[in-house]
């Protein structure tokens, strides 16, 4: 569904483009870590953002931010960046394609992603457009310029744990 914020729990997620928010695809989805004892836990909100690729042009800037919170540098994963905090009770995160990873490891030396993750801030991620994302298609899933955005009510390591792994 198409939106201009993702509401959550404790505030909401908005993305700007150039300093304008803008709308963008919010899509639920089930993933989550297997605990001791073999049943799987998956957040409580987990939602893949993707801004609208055919408004995007060379130059942009986007922003993915939360309203909310103060959120720090987790590490990421494999091609995925991400950052963690904890606000009113919950655990939350937001991860962002690592584009200088996926150009490292997996892309062609002559072809090079639309877009640069530029960093984190305390709630969000900036990207860059460096070229037309509707003209340069992503080849690979894990190429495609998405956010990840998660949260469980608690504060515990599991919670911690939890939105670590699906954010990355």
């Amino acid at each position: 569904m198409w939106k201009n914020e993702l509401k959550t729990p404790f505030g909401a997620v908005h993305i700007f483009q150039n300093g304008q928010p803008v709308h963008f695809l919010a899509v639920p989805f089930d993933y989550g870590i297997y605990l001791a004892d073999g049943t799987q836990k998956v957040p409580q909100g987990l939602y893949r953002l993707y801004p609208d690729r055919d408004s995007l042009r060379k130059g942009d800037i986007l922003l993915c931010k939360f309203d909310s919170g103060q959120l720090r540098n987790d590490g990421g994963g494999e091609y995925m960046v991400n950052i963690v905090g904890t606000y009113n009770g919950h655990t939350i995160g937001m991860g962002a394609p690592d584009s200088e990873d996926i150009e490292r490891h997996y892309t062609q030396r002559e072809r090079v992603l639309p877009y640069k993750t530029w960093g984190e801030t305390a709630r969000g991620f900036e990207i860059h457009i460096i070229d037309t994302p509707k003209e340069r298609p992503c080849e690979k899933s894990f190429e495609e310029l998405c956010f990840i955005v998660a949260w469980e009510p608690g504060t515990t390591d599991e919670a911690w744990n939890l939105i670590s792994f699906v954010t990355t």
